[in-house]
């Protein structure tokens, strides 16, 4: 029988620890070869995460994280809103922020893994925006939401069968559903980029929730009128 020893299966500090400590101790020559380049943006750490029937996982020790490496921010991630939904928010978002760290979170959007779903895409959706209020990240991703190719991650024919043709159109359509306050706009503030190649990125750390996302069809990551 095979066993995964993914740190975030299976509640073992001990392995956590020592799976964190290698991975940091790669981190610091990523962080060193791109700083000697001159790069001087944001780097990102991906913190997975897990759940079995009975508990949740985080795979790295986010306190040591913060420790070594203050200024780079955890992505996270969560797809079934269905299962474990408050504990999978403590292990993406909020024990991390308690730490310390940025939190750039990334849930489902239109992302077609194990459809049919137990909850539609706008359930997903609305339980998603629920969240985002309640535990505010400083960023998040809608995943897949730009997708117009069959792909790994958003499969054409199952997002058809949910009623839209592509990721644009599922965002589009999402985004208009009455889970969302009435038509206004996002004012960005500096900073702060609002979307990427292909998914819909909401950057929290210095945006004002004005009233609402209606369309994103040609964001830019400037300014943009909805």
């Amino acid at each position: 029988m095979d066993t995964l020893l993914h740190p975030r299966s299976f509640d073992v500090p001990a392995w956590r620890d020592y799976t964190t400590y290698s991975r940091l101790k790669a981190l610091k020559a990523v962080e060193d070869a791109v700083r000697t380049k001159e790069f001087q943006g944001d780097l990102a750490m991906i913190c997975e995460t897990g759940r079995t029937s009975y508990t949740v996982g985080q795979a790295v020790n986010v306190k040591e994280f913060h420790k070594q490496f203050p200024n780079w921010i955890a992505t996270t991630y969560e797809y079934e809103k269905w299962d474990h939904r408050y504990g999978m928010m403590d292990v993406c978002i909020d024990h991390p922020k308690q730490e310390g760290l940025t939190v750039f979170y990334l849930p489902r959007g239109v992302m077609t893994w194990e459809m049919p779903l137990p909850i539609s895409l706008e359930e997903s959706w609305q339980m998603d925006l629920e969240d985002i209020q309640r535990f505010k990240p400083q960023g998040v991703w809608w995943f897949g939401c730009r997708t117009i190719n069959e792909g790994a991650h958003v499969s054409l024919s199952k997002l058809k069968q949910a009623g839209y043709d592509n990721g644009v159109t599922a965002r589009q359509a999402l985004l208009k559903k009455p889970l969302f306050p009435p038509p206004g706009r996002f004012f960005e503030q500096p900073g702060v980029w609002l979307s990427c190649n292909r998914s819909t990125y909401v950057g929290q750390r210095k945006l004002e929730w004005q009233q609402s996302l209606i369309s994103m069809a040609d964001m830019t990551p400037s300014s943009i009128d909805f």
